[in-house]
């Protein structure tokens, strides 16, 4: 705007100028003080701008370090209660020892009509006592009644003196019994005889699954439909050895720290709290959505684009900085954390404001640059009319008469000032013309008789190169029939063909070279055909290629080319162009596809490599059977030969003895040869799949009994199935083959016992998802090493250090095909000397069919 203005001011001014030069000067000089006030104006703006922007940072660094302390002070305070309740209840418990307060217990709680076990309402305050809750299933024991009452007496004792900063103080026991103190609420007699609280988050963030640090834990924000209010719960598990017995917590309710994050905020910015995973906690203009989402809003779902850039900047503060620039957004984001719950507090500031402050001074260097201007253009326009126009006006009538020919013209040179030292050069120039004049006539004449001379000579200079451009026309027409030649030739060529120049430089290809590299002649000129070879191939054939042309010896290789995905073999040869003087003029070579041949030896190597392991598989078969036969037959043979011998002197005990050995190494080799059969029907894909519908739970607990009579006084079979909260299906009906599954967990869970010759637990269990069953099976025996995992599903294989405990290595081969046919996964965790774990993952419903 001032430049434009500036502008027409001049150009008025000028108009009053007679003398063209003058005009101009003053235009340009006022321009250039234009360029300076505009310059100034812009550097001040800037300056402005970042002393504003090194202080705004210090004062929200200061701001946010003071909010994040007042924040987090609340959450600090609850981990630190949990701690000392903690301590306490182990002590109380260890105080209590075996007693059973069945009396005491009596007289405080009774079993209600919903069958669920509350204090007795005539003796009950629940703005002064703690409330109980029960389930009805739960049979109360000593140790129930003992949990209960420590439970009790520590939430009134501690309870009323932390009420005046958290909502509850709780304890809740995997067996989903609860005791609460909550003054504000009856909570414990307002829950329905059905409420599960192990499948609350509050809780089962603290149990084994969820918790195996047994840290203490926070919940999500989530609206209590009890309370009637938005609340936070940090909760922490206790053990006793290796016993949840269990988890002590506190509410936190947050509507004044929402407040205070929404309404609580410097001039121009806003205040936003989220955890860590994305879940957004306090927004100004999200409230609504916070509430309807249940305490449930994703940041990373919700399609808010400044949101999540807010949320991805923020989680890559370090401890050393508080305010990050968020230059995508045009904002400052100051951020601390809230290390309990895992939250961030992040205040935004808009660097719009920083803006107006520094534009407001910008203005009033801009105003005082435009009436200095003013002035100076004034004064300019008053020293060029007096002191400039008039002897200019003097110069251009002397110029015009030189031009017209009048070179006896002289101006007044007396001035003291660079016009007067102009006017004398300008008259000492006129009486130079006058005498170049005179010269240029003689020199005239001279030049006209050299120029007759020269032109003669040109003359027979071209007749004589006309001559010469005739006879190189015809060598060329000559070496491009050669070539016209050459061309045919090479494009009828079944191999591919190339040129290339002392440097290795492509300079021809043939079309049958382009047709197997799949490049155009332009693209494989120069070092464009490298741009074919199969990446893994590239650097050896570049490096093979250069060290040839350095060489210049005969050259041959293979390798692959890329082709859009498709994979093809080439053989190169290529030998260099000498010209009769023995200069190395560049290098010829042909490409040839060899894509059939390589298959033809890989397919070759193949075959090789599937006999010699089918040889492997015979070899260790005979070898499997001979042993796995050999022992069975020689017992059924020594016992059938005893009995022969002697049977007459044996008694019917001693008799029945040897024929139940008969008939167990019978049914050995029976099993022996159903594996095998097994493995065989599966190998040629007739292996039958017929899932039915099945009670799953039922199922494992009649396996469990039929194991019980190979385990030995030392094992112990643990069975768990668990229904996840929320995520079940809605019975315990499967569709699932159980012959199949016969052999998968019977497999399994004899291979558990008998590679854990010293004894200890096998824990069977079984976990309900929402669309598969996972099922573990995990012993303390002597596990598997780990170069043996690999091949551990192979059929014979066995791991190296089994010893002496038989086996015929075809047992997991049978469960992996299992497996497979009911579209699972198996995985296996094993460590020498502690143990193995195999995880089996199985859809729910399988549809039913035949694996032909």
């Amino acid at each position: 705007m001032l430049s434009i203005l500036s502008s027409k001011i001049t150009n008025w001014l000028a108009q009053e100028v007679n003398n063209s030069l003058a005009r101009q000067t003053l235009v340009k000089m006022a321009l250039r003080i234009a360029v300076v006030v505009l310059a100034s104006t812009t550097i001040s703006y800037l300056h402005v701008f970042a002393l504003l922007e090194v202080q705004t940072k210090e004062q929200l660094e200061k701001y946010i370090s003071e909010r994040g302390q007042r924040e987090k002070n609340l959450f600090a305070l609850a981990e630190d209660n949990l701690a000392e309740l903690k301590q306490e209840l182990l002590w109380q418990l260890k105080q209590a020892g075996t007693q059973d307060p069945r009396t005491e217990f009596n007289q405080l709680f009774v079993k209600q009509t919903d069958g669920v076990t509350r204090n007795r309402p005539e003796r009950f305050n629940y703005k002064r006592q703690a409330g109980l809750f029960v389930d009805p299933r739960i049979k109360i024991n000593a140790d129930v009644r003992r949990r209960v009452m420590i439970f009790y007496k520590m939430a009134n004792a501690y309870g009323p003196a932390w009420k005046n900063r958290f909502a509850s103080t709780y304890f809740l026991a995997p067996e989903n019994f609860s005791v609460s103190y909550w003054p504000t609420v009856p909570i414990a007699q307002q829950q329905a005889a059905d409420f599960y609280e192990p499948g609350q988050e509050y809780f089962y963030i603290s149990d084994r699954q969820h918790n195996p640090q047994r840290k203490t834990a926070w919940t999500g924000v989530y609206f209590d439909s009890l309370v009637k209010n938005w609340m936070v719960s940090c909760v922490s598990p206790v053990y006793v050895g290796d016993r949840h017995i269990a988890t002590v917590g506190h509410d936190v309710l947050l509507d004044e720290l929402i407040k205070r994050t929404v309404n609580n905020q410097l001039k121009g910015t806003y205040n936003i709290i989220f955890r860590k995973d994305g879940r957004l906690i306090a927004h100004p203009q999200l409230m609504k959505e916070i509430e309807a989402s249940g305490g449930k809003f994703d940041i990373l779902k919700s399609g808010d684009e400044h949101l999540k850039q807010i949320f991805q900047q923020a989680k890559t503060i370090n401890s050393k900085e508080a305010v990050i620039d968020n230059a995508k957004n045009n904002e400052y984001l100051a951020v601390t954390t809230i290390p309990e719950p895992d939250w961030y507090f992040v205040t935004v500031f808009p660097k719009s404001l920083l803006s107006k402050e520094a534009q407001a001074t910008a203005w009033f260097i801009l105003i005082l640059g435009f009436v200095a201007l003013l002035v100076e253009v004034w004064a300019l326009f008053s020293v060029l009319r007096k002191q400039v126009a008039t002897p200019l006006n003097q110069f251009t009538q002397a110029t015009d008469q030189i031009a017209s020919g009048n070179l006896n013209i002289k101006i007044d040179a007396t001035r003291k000032d660079e016009l007067g030292r102009l006017a004398s050069s300008f008259n000492l120039m006129a009486s130079a013309i006058r005498e170049r004049d005179a010269q240029l006539a003689n020199q005239n004449t001279q030049l006209e008789q050299q120029v007759d001379n020269r032109t003669r000579e040109l003359t027979e200079t071209i007749n004589q190169l006309s001559a010469q451009i005739l006879e190189r026309q015809k060598a060329e027409e000559a070496l491009r029939q050669s070539e016209e030649l050459f061309r045919s030739l090479s494009s009828c060529s079944p191999v591919g063909i190339f040129l290339t120049d002392t440097n290795g430089h492509c300079t021809y290809t043939n079309p049958r070279y382009q047709e197997i590299t799949n490049l155009t002649f332009e693209a494989s000129l120069g070092e464009g055909w490298t741009q074919s070879i199969h990446p893994e191939d590239s650097e050896r054939v570049c490096a093979s290629w250069v060290a040839y042309t350095q060489q210049r010896q005969e050259y041959s290789e293979e390798y692959r080319l890329s082709l859009d995905g498709i994979i093809r073999w080439v053989y190169v040869c290529s030998a260099p162009i000498f010209s009769d003087m023995g200069d190395l003029l560049g290098y010829v070579g042909t490409l040839e596809d060899i894509t059939q041949r390589k298959q033809a030896e890989d397919d070759i190597y193949k075959a090789l490599l599937k006999e010699k392991e089918l040889n492997e598989l015979k070899s260790s078969f005979i070898s499997m059977a001979s042993h796995e036969f050999r022992t069975p037959l020689t017992v059924i043979l020594s016992s059938s030969e005893l009995l022969q011998v002697f049977g007459d002197k044996f008694s019917d005990d001693k008799k029945l003895q040897y024929f139940n050995k008969i008939q167990d190494q019978v049914k050995n080799m029976t099993q022996l040869l159903e594996d095998v059969l097994f493995l065989g029907k599966s190998d040629v894909a007739h292996l039958e799949f017929n899932p039915a519908a099945m009670d799953l739970e039922q199922w494992c607990r009649s396996l469990i009994e039929e194991m019980q009579v190979m385990k030995t006084e030392q094992h112990t079979i643990e069975f768990t199935y668990i229904h996840k909260p929320n995520n079940s299906p809605p019975s315990t009906i499967a569709y699932m083959d159980e012959k199949l599954l016969q052999h998968i967990f019977s497999n399994l869970l004899s291979n558990a016992i008998k590679y854990s010759p010293s004894g200890g637990v096998v824990q069977f269990k079984v976990t309900i998802e929402e669309k598969c069953a996972i099922f573990d099976i995990t012993d303390s025996g002597i596990g598997i090493p780990p170069e043996d995992l690999q091949k551990l599903f192979n059929t014979f294989h066995r791991a190296k250090n089994v010893g002496n405990i038989p086996g015929t290595g075809l047992g997991l081969a049978i469960v992996q095909n299992s497996v497979k046919l009911h579209g699972g996964t198996i995985n296996v965790k094993s460590e020498i000397g502690k143990g193995t774990t195999f995880t089996v993952n199985l859809p729910w419903n399988c549809e039913s069919s035949v694996v032909n």
